[in-house]
């Protein structure tokens, strides 16, 4: 070795293990908590190890995603769970490697799960595939309701009034399924540019939430997706019905960077704060999605908060607008 030359330390091998293994279980038992463990921490361990070195990180994501397939011996299953967490983390590790700003490294990150839920929308459960989806989940929720059933026209309408909307559900489950991940991206990039940047090794901090905001342009999504809803048939309307939805719910969470930016101004206490969302969760849902998705939406145009000349908290400066 040249003297001088720097010293590479070598790299645990139980951090490729780990993020390989976390790979192996991602999307098994989909939506359990060993699927959410696999999704949240195989992006974590490939940031690690990209960091390192980013051929381990691309070892690890290749390992993974074999392993899953020779365990399980689902091809299609596989590269529809593994195979996007792995690229998804991997996208995730170079931008926050760079220092990408958030919302384009969070934007790049969910791609992949972007072309998961394309995928879904154009293989959607049909026949009796689906027929026993809607069966079992009404079912499920005449089951969870039978103590407010008391005659046969009840029973009979809340039947009718769950087959709806499992159908609904069914719909726009591409679009709840890319909103899922994208939080979970969100969250796995908060957690690393958090911890990389207290340490000294960069990464670019997420802006405090109750100062996020959706650019303007994006009220095109909602008003594109209920041109679609309203003028379209078929899968036309289902992409409407999709679209729509996923604009709604981004919305809705403006609304509540909104409120908790009005809880941070009026020095809310935290336990005040938990009892006002637990109360309007279970006492008035549809009044509070409904009321802070609006709020979201029209303060797109009145800047409630007034962040255009609110400086940004990360650096002192003018904000940029940042979605």
């Amino acid at each position: 070795m040249t003297e001088g030359a720097p010293v590479r330390r070598p790299l645990p091998p139980v951090w490729v293990f780990l993020a390989a293994g976390s790979l192996l279980v991602a999307g098994v038992g989909s939506g359990s908590l060993l699927d959410l463990l696999g999704r949240l921490w195989a992006p974590i361990a490939l940031v690690l190890l990209y960091r390192v070195d980013p051929r381990w990180a691309i070892l690890a994501g290749i390992a993974g995603v074999t392993l899953r397939v020779v365990f399980t011996g689902e091809l299609g299953e596989s590269l529809q769970t593994a195979l996007p967490v792995a690229v998804s983390g991997l996208i995730l590790a170079r931008a926050v490697k760079i220092g990408l700003r958030p919302i384009l490294a969070i934007s790049e990150a969910s791609l992949p799960y972007l072309l998961v839920a394309v995928f879904l929308f154009a293989n959607p459960p049909v026949g009796e595939e689906r027929e026993l989806i809607v069966e079992g989940l009404v079912a499920a929720s005449l089951t969870s309701n039978q103590g407010l059933a008391r005659d046969a026209d009840t029973i009979a309408f809340m039947e009718r009034f769950s087959r709806t909307l499992v159908e609904g559900m069914l719909t726009i489950a591409p679009a709840a399924l890319y909103l899922w991940l994208s939080a979970l991206t969100t969250f796995v990039y908060g957690v690393m540019s958090t911890t990389l940047g207290r340490l000294g090794i960069g990464g670019v901090a997420l802006a405090p939430f109750s100062s996020w905001r959706v650019p303007f342009g994006f009220v095109w999504f909602l008003a594109v997706g209920l041109s679609l809803v309203l003028a379209g048939r078929g899968a036309v309307q289902d992409v409407g019905w999709n679209v729509a939805f996923f604009a709604m719910a981004v919305f809705f969470a403006q609304g509540l960077a909104m409120l908790a930016w009005n809880f941070r101004r009026r020095q809310v206490a935290l336990w005040q704060r938990v009892l006002f969302y637990m109360a309007a969760i279970l006492l008035v849902p549809p009044f509070f999605l409904g009321a802070t998705a609006l709020m979201g939406l029209l303060d797109t145009w009145f800047d409630f908060r007034r962040l255009e000349n609110e400086p940004d908290p990360r650096s002192g400066g003018d904000r940029e607008s940042e979605g």
